[in-house]
C-alpha cells in the first residue's frame, strides 16, 4: 500500500451495514456519518446496504452499492436472494480489495455472509455488538398472544437457533465491538469471547445538529403546556402504553406529549384505542416517523425526553436528547443506565412502573430547575458519544486489526479504545 501523501488511500475500509439512508434509524446514519469521517481521513470506503441496486453510485460522497434484500416468501426464493447477495458481495471484495471488512449489525444473513466471505477471502474483520438477539427474543416473546405449548416450543427452538446463530457470528470475526460494558461482559461470560477479541467502544452520532437545537432553546422557562417527546420506534417493548397510562395519572398536569416513530401498525392502533379510552386526545399525538436527516428538527420544542422501555440495548436517542439540551425521563433497563447518568443527565425509574413513572413525569414538570440541571448535565455527558471520538475509536480497531497498523497510526489513531471512552 501506498505511503502517506501519495495521493493513494493508506486504508481501504468495506463498510457493510444492513440499513444506510435513505433508510431511516440511528444505525442508518451512523453509518453514513462514519464513511464520510473516514473519507474525510483519506481513507478509502465502500459501503454495501440493502436498497435499490439501480441507485448505486455515488451518494452525498460516498460510493454505496446497494443489494436486493427485498423479501421472498418461498424457500426457494429466499436461498436465491441470499445466494445472489453472497455473489454480489463476493464481487465487491474482489474488486475493491479491502484493508478490513466492517460489519455494522451482528445479526441477519447478510452478517452471516459478510464473515463467511471475509473468512474465505482471509480478510481481518470486525462487527458491532448493540444488542443481544437472544435477550432481545426473549424479551418480544413476554408480548406474544399465545402462551400454548405449541407456541412455547416454537419459541424455544427459536431462541436455541438465535443463541446458535450468535455464537457462529462472534466466531467467524477478528474482532467484536462492544457498546456497552455490559455487553463487553455478556461476550466474555456467556459466549466465551477471547477478551484479546473485544474492545469496547459506545455508540456516537453527529452531535452538530443537536448542539444547534441547544445554542437555540430559549433561557426562560416555556410556558404551558409543557411538551413531553419520544422518539421510539412503535413496538411493545418500547412500553410506549404505559407511558400512557402514566400520563393519565397526571390530569391537573398541563402536559402534551408527542410520539414520534414508526413500527408496529397493530401496536399503533393500540395505542390509539388507549389514548381514546384514557381520555388522552387532546394531550398525546402519534407523529410518525421523520427523516433521519431532519430528526434533530423534532427537539426543538420539546421541553423533556421520555424513553419507557421494556428493553434498550443502547438507546441512541439519548444521545440526541442530551445533545439538544433536554431533560430525560426512562427506564432503568438494560443499557440506559451506561449511556445516562442516574439522578445527574436523567430521571431513571423501573422498567414497567406506572407509578413511578407518572411521579417522575410530575417531578419534572412541576421544577424547573431541576430541568434545567439534568439538561446542562446532559449536554456535558453527550460530549462522550460524538462523532470524532468515535472515528478515532474505530481508526484504533482497525489499526488492532489491519496488517499494517502504522497506517492508522499515521491517520491519528494512536489511543485504545477502551481507554478513550469510558461508560457508566
Amino acid at each position: 500500500m501506498a505511503a502517506a501523501g501519495s495521493g493513494t488511500p493508506l486504508l481501504r475500509i468495506l463498510l457493510v451495514s444492513g440499513v444506510y439512508p435513505p433508510a431511516g434509524g440511528g444505525p442508518s446514519l451512523q453509518t453514513k456519518h462514519l464513511a464520510q469521517g473516514l473519507m474525510a481521513r483519506g481513507i478509502a470506503v465502500q459501503v454495501v446496504t440493502y436498497g435499490d441496486p439501480t441507485a448505486s453510485g455515488s451518494l452525498d460522497g460516498v460510493s454505496v452499492r446497494f443489494l436486493d434484500g427485498g423479501r421472498r416468501d418461498s424457500l426457494g426464493g429466499k436461498l436465491g436472494r441470499n445466494l445472489e447477495v453472497c455473489g454480489d458481495l463476493d464481487r465487491t471484495i474482489r474488486q475493491f480489495r479491502p484493508s478490513v471488512i466492517h460489519m455494522q449489525t451482528a445479526a441477519g444473513n447478510l452478517a452471516l455472509i459478510t464473515g463467511v466471505l471475509a473468512r474465505w477471502h482471509r480478510l481481518p474483520t470486525l462487527i458491532k455488538y448493540t444488542a443481544d438477539l437472544v435477550q432481545q427474543n426473549a424479551t418480544l416473546q413476554d408480548f406474544s398472544a399465545s402462551n400454548g405449548w405449541r407456541n412455547r416450543l416454537i419459541q424455544g427452538a427459536n431462541c436455541w437457533s438465535t443463541e446458535v446463530f450468535q455464537r457462529v457470528l462472534f466466531a467467524l470475526y477478528s474482532c467484536i465491538w462492544a457498546t456497552t460494558p455490559r455487553f463487553q461482559q455478556r461476550l466474555g461470560q456467556h459466549y466465551g469471547v477471547a477478551a484479546s477479541k473485544i474492545v469496547l467502544l459506545p455508540n456516537f452520532i453527529d452531535l452538530q445538529p443537536f448542539r444547534a437545537i441547544a445554542r437555540h432553546r430559549p433561557i426562560s422557562q416555556p410556558s404551558a403546556p409543557l411538551e413531553l417527546l419520544t422518539v421510539a420506534r412503535l413496538f411493545p417493548v418500547k412500553g410506549l402504553d404505559l407511558y400512557l397510562r402514566a400520563l393519565a395519572r397526571l390530569p391537573d398536569l398541563p402536559l402534551r406529549a408527542r410520539i414520534v416513530g414508526s413500527g408496529s401498525e397493530t401496536y399503533r392502533q393500540q395505542l390509539l384505542a388507549l389514548v381514546h379510552e384514557l381520555d388522552l386526545g387532546d394531550r398525546v399525538e402519534l407523529s410518525g416517523a421523520i427523516d433521519p436527516e431532519a430528526i434533530a428538527s423534532a427537539y426543538a420544542t420539546a421541553d423533556l425526553f421520555v424513553l419507557p422501555s421494556r428493553h434498550e440495548p443502547f438507546g441512541i436517542v439519548l444521545i440526541e436528547a442530551m445533545a439538544a439540551g433536554l431533560p430525560i425521563v426512562a427506564t432503568e433497563v438494560d443499557g440506559i443506565p451506561q449511556v445516562v447518568e442516574a439522578g445527574v443527565s436523567a430521571v431513571l425509574v423501573p422498567p414497567e412502573n406506572v407509578e413511578r413513572l407518572a411521579i417522575a413525569l410530575r417531578t419534572l414538570a412541576t421544577d424547573s430547575q431541576r430541568r434545567l440541571a439534568l439538561a446542562h448535565a446532559g449536554q456535558h455527558r453527550a460530549q462522550s458519544f460524538g462523532l470524532e471520538a468515535g472515528i478515532q475509536g474505530c481508526l484504533a480497531i482497525y489499526a488492532k486489526l489491519s496488517p499494517h497498523p502504522w497506517e492508522c497510526l499515521a491517520l491519528g489513531s494512536e489511543a485504545r479504545p477502551q481507554e478513550h471512552h469510558r461508560l457508566g
